[in-house]
């Protein structure tokens, strides 16, 4: 009869410490532990075995964590706006990029994307896992194109979607700025070169005619000349003036006194003010600077234009 209630007793109290380890377990609480007697050699062996398991669910637990806290602040580094959503759409994963080109201060499900920015919201929902496109959307009061990207994983049998969204304005600007200075270049080029033997011959028939103006036909052929040399030479400095755009100049630095500069400027535009009725007050401490006067000169003469302009 003793060792029947004593088995019952220990068939209870393995029990019951075997549920509270699997709860602590399924709660994901490895804060468990049990006190191991040497004394009690039915259980300590047992406590021994669940306290390492417990420590190395925990140290499993604490290592995930480290990851995921890991890639939420990489996430959060990253440049463009990333948005991970399950299937239900609720938001996983966000990053401060995505927030502020959709003008969202937080994000709990996709649909709340529809409220801050409808446009953007209908293009994530549409955009196909492992499709691009590009889009149009306001941000800061300015046009931007921005451009979307879907991918698709499995996560404990779970399905989500993961968006890239790339505010790609300043990289389309400057390759259309490329484009145009290579068209620039090669049309300078072509032009110059079909204007320049006009100019020279219409110059050399020009002169010629000079000397047979009493003719009247030759006087109609000089006046023809006379024109189109004019026109090849301004369509020259016109093909000159648009070369320029795509060669800067190295500056070519020199000592210069700032006071002789602002004076020598002044007296330059001082017809132009004056014309205008427009006073100019320019004042300068005599200093020494180092600068292109010629670059420079430009630079303030184009100020002072616009600025005739503006009033």
């Amino acid at each position: 009869m003793y060792s029947r209630v004593e088995l019952f007793f220990f068939i209870f109290r393995f029990t019951q410490n075997i549920n509270a380890f699997l709860q602590s377990v399924q709660e994901r609480d490895f804060s468990i532990h049990f006190s191991e007697n040497p004394n009690d050699k039915l259980f300590s062996a047992l406590y021994s075995s669940l306290n390492n398991l417990t420590a190395l669910f925990k140290k499993i637990s604490l290592e995930k964590e480290i990851k995921h806290r890991y890639l939420e602040t990489l996430v959060s580094h990253i440049s463009f706006g990333v948005i991970s959503y399950d299937e239900q759409g609720k938001v996983m994963m966000v990053n401060q990029a995505f927030l502020k080109l959709s003008r969202a201060s937080h994000l709990n499900t996709l649909s709340q994307l529809q409220v801050k920015s409808p446009t953007l919201f209908e293009e994530i929902q549409s955009l196909q896992p492992g499709k691009k496109k590009l889009i149009k959307l306001p941000i800061e009061r300015q046009m931007a194109t921005l451009a979307l990207y879907a991918s698709e994983f499995k996560m404990d049998e779970q399905v989500f979607k993961l968006v890239s969204v790339q505010n790609i304005t300043n990289e389309l600007s400057a390759t259309e700025m490329e484009a145009w200075q290579r068209l620039i270049k090669v049309l300078t080029h072509e032009i110059m070169n079909s204007i320049a033997p006009i100019t020279s011959l219409s110059g050399s028939l020009f002169e010629i005619s000079s000397t047979k103006t009493a003719d009247p036909e030759w006087n109609t052929v000089h006046s023809g000349l006379d024109a189109i040399k004019t026109r090849s030479e301004g369509l020259l400095n016109f093909t000159q003036r648009y070369r320029k755009l795509t060669q800067i100049p190295t500056p070519e630095f020199q000592s210069v006194q700032t006071h002789d500069f602002i004076e020598h400027i002044t007296r330059l535009v001082q017809p132009e003010l004056e014309k205008r009725k427009i006073k100019l007050q320019a004042t300068a401490q005599p200093a020494t600077s180092s600068f292109d006067p010629s670059l420079m000169e430009q630079v303030v003469i184009n100020l002072i234009q616009n600025a005739m302009d503006a009033v």
